[in-house]
């Protein structure tokens, strides 16, 4: 599938947590599964699945699943049907499998897997939601060409703005087969990546054999900053640069491949009216610099907070999880400041910029990139593009921008900058902050998956149904009673050890509330035991927001 340019799922789904015993297994093999209810096929399995083996790792997991095929409902065999996408061996010796599900070559959008094998060659679990039968679904008749599907997307977008936005890279085309309310259809992915009138990164589906639109959404990455505001504190702060000659320059090259830092010059709102190449000189920007290496004037000030604090964070996943930037690769973290004109946000731009960008606030707000759990925030959905690249809609996308906040909050935490359990308290004016983990109720979020907001608007409230999440959180991290549970905290270390490896080793891109559960239960079961107090609280915290 298309790499996305910033960081969506499809259906909201019900589950049950029910124990298969296998008739013809040893006793020793056994399975939990949590399955779908709307499509009969598991989205997480975990146990002892297979016996030890010496085989490769990808020939014990497609043993398993072709000999469950009518459980998962896949349509020919798990080789033809999966393509391992990613394959690694971590630190306490799991083979990491990822894998993308397809039809005869077609990829099935947001349909992602994830893999467990142990250093015996035992599968211990399987994660994601197969879409199930497609050989029954599917039409075949399809009508509609690849232009014709690229036209009707487009003038569709155009019609949503006063004036047409200017393309910061060319448009993408692919077929996919589109999963959503049980119905399988063929598709168009059509991708529109642009920065005016606004930002928007726009991805559209359109029904091959009719050419209806199925769906549309934006899947940029912002701070929700409805109604609040932001801005840089004045601190002083010591700054890694680099000299080139008498000019000092905003780069940091003791960490990976750099960090560097940018002025935006506040044009980007005027673009429509340049071509293409001047759209590219501007984004990143200039880079930062100065003449006697003290950045102390007005202007500076966004840029000296968005160097320092992107080092911070860099330093925290690689202190805490030994993870070498976002892609853990040690590539270079990029920020532009003063992004547009009296923009009261900040973004993560994916593939192929790979940078942040942070507006100058409005009325509200000062810059965002005085909020070091803001920068944390959009460098976690940087991580999240790279590993579970969960969907931007609907459950998924709540789980996304949670996990922007959990870390974002964990990293304050670490860094010891004047920490809590609020989102963005530093940079807004006219409240304090933008969401609360510890009582999401006080910005009139859901706390309790009962009370999960249904909605077309923010991509199915992701911004508000991630304060759904982001309780459970600060439960097993911190304890507390919630909704009639008692949950016995864990501490921030463990929290975050468990979260992370939920999100870089089980979690795919259509992962559900339920799906997170049992990830996260996976995931504190690897690093503690399957029988340890730490997996004990990740249930309890669960069981508080009412996610089973």
């Amino acid at each position: 599938m298309n790499k996305k340019f910033l960081a969506v799922c499809l259906s909201l789904c019900l589950v049950m947590a029910i124990f298969i015993p296998q008739a013809s297994a040893k006793p020793d093999i056994f399975e939990k599964i949590n399955k779908n209810e709307k499509t009969s096929t598991p989205e997480f399995v975990s146990g002892k699945l297979t016996e030890k083996s010496d085989k490769k790792p990808k020939d014990v997991l497609f043993g398993y699943l072709n000999g469950k095929k009518d459980i998962f409902k896949f349509a020919e065999s798990a080789e033809s049907d999966f393509v391992v996408v990613d394959e690694f061996v971590d630190d306490l010796g799991f083979t990491h499998l990822r894998l993308q599900q397809e039809f005869k070559g077609t990829p099935v959008y947001g349909r992602t897997f994830t893999a467990h094998i142990d250093s015996s060659g035992v599968l211990t679990s399987f994660s994601g939601t197969v879409a199930p039968e497609l050989d029954k679904k599917l039409k075949k008749n399809k009508k509609v060409k690849k232009k014709e599907a690229f036209s009707i997307a487009e003038e569709d977008l155009i019609s949503s703005f006063s004036e047409a936005p200017k393309y910061a890279i060319d448009p993408t085309t692919e077929e996919v087969v589109y999963v959503k309310n049980d119905k399988s259809q063929y598709a168009f992915h059509i991708n529109f990546k642009f920065f005016y009138p606004e930002l928007g990164d726009w991805n559209y589906f359109v029904d091959a054999v009719t050419g209806d639109i199925l769906d549309k959404f934006d899947q940029s990455f912002k701070v929700d900053s409805v109604g609040t505001g932001t801005g840089v504190l004045g601190d002083v702060k010591s700054l890694n640069t680099d000299q080139q000659g008498s000019i000092y320059y905003l780069q940091d090259n003791t960490r990976g491949d750099g960090i560097f830092t940018y002025d935006g010059e506040n044009v980007h709102q005027n673009l429509l009216y340049y071509p293409i190449w001047v759209i590219q000189r501007y984004l990143p920007g200039t880079l930062w610099s100065d003449g006697d290496n003290v950045f102390n004037n007005q202007y500076d000030r966004s840029a000296v907070d968005a160097h320092y604090y992107a080092g911070l964070v860099y330093d925290y996943f690689l202190e805490e999880f030994n993870r070498d930037s976002f892609d853990n690769q040690g590539t270079a973290i990029k920020s532009t400041v003063h992004f547009g004109q009296n923009w009261g946000n900040a973004g993560w731009l994916g593939e192929p910029l790979n940078q942040m960008i942070y507006g100058d606030g409005d009325a509200d707000t000062l810059p965002f990139s005085g909020a070091f759990d803001v920068i944390a925030h959009e460098i976690t959905h940087a991580i999240t593009d790279r590993t579970a690249d969960l969907i931007y809609q609907d459950e998924s996308g709540a789980i996304n921008e949670s996990m922007s906040d959990i870390f974002g909050a964990l990293a304050e935490f670490w860094a010891g900058l004047d920490p809590d359990w609020l989102m963005g308290e530093d940079v807004t004016l006219s409240s304090n902050g933008l969401r609360s983990m510890a009582n999401p109720t006080l910005f009139n979020d859901p706390d309790h998956y009962s009370d999960y907001l249904n909605t077309t608007a923010d991509y199915g409230g992701v911004h508000t149904n991630s304060s759904i999440i982001n309780k459970a959180a600060y439960l097993l991290s911190e304890g507390g009673n919630h909704s009639g549970v008692s949950v016995n905290g864990v501490g921030k270390d463990k929290m975050g050890d468990i979260f992370y490896r939920t999100l870089t080793q089980h979690l795919t891109a259509s992962s559900t509330f339920s799906q997170l559960r049992s990830a996260t239960i996976q995931a504190a079961s690897e690093l503690y035991g399957s029988n340890s107090s730490e997996v004990t609280s990740v249930q309890q915290a669960f069981d508080a927001i009412g996610v089973n």
